[in-house]
Order: C-alpha cells, then sequence, then structure tokens
C-alpha cells in the first residue's frame, strides 16, 4: 500500500474541517483536548515538543511534569480558541490523537512552553520550519538555567518514558546543527530523532 494513503486515512480518522477549535481540557503539558468546528472532542498531541510525564503507565516525572501541565492550563485555559497546524505526513499518531502544533492569537505555544523550559524539543522523521526555532530556544533556556531542560536532574521525558518500559530508545538521535548522528551525547536542546 502507498503510504501516501495510510496517512491520508490516519489524518482523516484524527482531524477534519477547519484547523481551529476551542481548548476543552488541558491533559498534560503536550496534549489537550479541542472541541472542532463539528462539536467534535479530539485530543491534539502538540508536535515539536515533549514536556515532562505527568501519567505514563502509572508513573509520573515529578514536579516539573506538574509545573508543566499547570503551565499548559494558564496558557491555553478551557474556552481559548486555538488554532492548529498540522505536519502533511504525519496527523494521527498509534494514540489516534491528532498532531499538529497548536498556535493561541497567532502566539505558537509549542515555543513558549521550550522558552520556559518547560518543554524538550522533539522533532521526530521531518525538520519542520519550526524544528531550528525550537533547538534555539531551548538554547536560550539551557544557557539561562530556565526549567526542566537546564536541570540536569531530569531525564529527557523520551529517555524516561523508555526506561519505564524497559526498553531501547525508539529513535535515532541526530545533532540539528550538523545532523550527525551523535545519539544521546547530544546535548538535549539541539536533538533531532528519527524512528528505528
Amino acid at each position: 500500500m502507498n503510504k501516501g494513503i495510510i496517512y491520508l486515512m490516519a489524518a482523516t480518522a484524527c482531524w477534519t474541517g477547519a484547523p481551529t477549535g476551542i481548548i476543552t481540557k488541558g491533559v498534560d503539558g503536550d496534549t489537550v483536548q479541542v472541541k472542532d468546528t463539528t462539536n467534535t472532542l479530539r485530543k491534539i498531541r502538540i508536535i515539536g515538543i515533549d514536556t515532562p510525564e505527568s501519567y505514563y503507565q502509572g508513573q509520573n516525572q515529578g514536579a516539573w511534569a506538574t509545573k508543566a501541565s499547570e503551565r499548559a492550563q494558564e496558557v491555553l485555559p478551557l474556552g481559548t480558541n486555538v488554532t492548529l497546524s498540522f505536519d502533511a505526513e504525519s496527523q494521527c499518531d498509534s494514540y489516534g490523537r491528532a498532531l499538529a502544533r497548536v498556535a493561541k492569537e497567532g502566539k505558537d505555544y509549542g515555543a513558549t512552553m521550550i522558552e520556559e523550559g518547560l518543554a524538550y524539543p522533539f522533532c521526530i522523521n521531518k525538520l519542520g520550519e519550526y524544528c531550528n526555532l525550537y533547538a534555539e530556544l531551548a538554547d536560550a533556556a539551557v544557557r539561562a538555567g530556565i526549567g526542566a531542560i537546564s536541570d540536569k536532574t531530569v531525564i529527557p521525558p523520551y529517555e524516561w518514558r523508555s526506561k519505564v518500559r524497559g526498553e531501547p530508545l525508539h529513535y535515532r538521535v541526530f545533532n540539528i546543527t550538523t545532523m550527525h548522528e551523535d545519539g544521546l551525547s547530544t546535548p538535549v536542546q539541539w536533538r533531532y530523532f528519527e524512528t528505528k
């Protein structure tokens, strides 16, 4: 089967209609629930970022997960009108969530969370226009000592989930500035991922 057809089928299952909606629930720092223009409730996994886990297989990442979730609810409170930007090649994840960037009044939510050090850049399989921006914002947060991303005691969420599962990381890790596969020795702010 043609990959384009698979992606189109997934996109149709996750999102239809205009790329706008209203926040109805903050799930955690990188997932929200949105009511779309057809009044259907849909979960959105915000692409390009990964925040400390507030709940994963019965565990959480503690205070930074709580801070990321609380900040998400402050930035995107219930009733907020948002605009979604989809990556045409991957609009749906394995949990049935639509994959999109979220903006409020033109401000990119992912950029806000990274600027505040509450999210890690998490660009996978494709370098979207936002990936370099996110890396630069993350580098500024690390240099300023802001948030979870600069806290050396915090395990990045994608590594933490792998440890909880007892499995190796499911990604090859590259340095976004050189595109060399440097693995986990790449500083967290400069990582780009490809699925193994």
